[in-house]
């Protein structure tokens, strides 16, 4: 899935396999978000322009 748009302003293209998901994460401004995931909450600090990756293990 391609071209996402987040609340907090960014985009966000999402891949799978079937054993990892992956998000490419494009921020338009400076923020902190909370990323949830399987194993835990922790915060996340986007800067505007700089593009993150995480890819998190399905099983």
């Amino acid at each position: 899935m391609r071209g996402i748009r987040t609340r907090f302003g960014a985009g966000l293209d999402l891949t799978w396999t079937p054993d990892t998901v992956t998000a490419l994460i494009r921020p338009t401004r400076t923020v902190r978000v909370e990323l949830r995931t399987s194993s835990g909450t922790s915060a996340l600090d986007l800067v505007a322009g700089e593009d993150h990756v995480l890819t998190e293990r399905t099983r």
